[in-house]
């Protein structure tokens, strides 16, 4: 199942890069993880490996993820590598960082696989990734709002 949106932040893009791409501040502003936190020791950034508790329709799943991609101010992206509990048997997400006049346009991309029964799999899907798609309209929105007014500059 693949989930999308898109946003237009009023924030430039190195603010609004290095907040999100930080996988430590997901639940923050990312409305389906409950917890992240980095495993490795390791600095954000290319091969960093994190903790994840996240919740996808209603189901609590939990994972180590790695940064696949990284390429400062323009993209990000990680994608589960070792499961730990719960349905979410395949995970990745993807932002992309596009500077529009000291704002920022942000699309942020979810795959995943529920491991589920067949017979559940087909319904279960499809009304999961309508409320991921609006999650992740959600979450963007939150981090707008993060980033326009309660963060201060630096």
């Amino acid at each position: 199942m693949r989930a999308s949106a898109s946003h237009v932040v009023k924030a430039s893009p190195l603010r609004v890069f290095w907040y999100s791409a930080d996988e430590e501040n997901a639940p923050e502003w990312l409305s389906l993880v409950c917890e992240a936190r980095r495993v490795d020791g390791t600095r954000i950034g290319l091969g960093s490996k994190s903790y994840f508790r996240a919740d996808v329709f209603g189901f609590e799943s939990e994972f180590i993820s790695e940064v696949v991609e990284w390429r400062p101010l323009s993209r990000a992206g990680l994608v589960m590598v070792r499961r730990i509990k719960g349905p979410l048997t395949d995970f990745s997400m993807w932002l992309s960082y596009r500077g529009l006049d000291g704002r920022t346009r942000v699309d942020l991309a979810v795959e995943f696989e529920l491991g589920l029964p067949p017979v559940a799999k087909q319904a279960v899907e499809l009304a999961a990734k309508m409320s991921v798609d609006g999650k992740l309209r959600e979450s963007l929105r939150r981090l707008s709002r993060l980033l326009e007014v309660m963060i201060p500059l630096a």
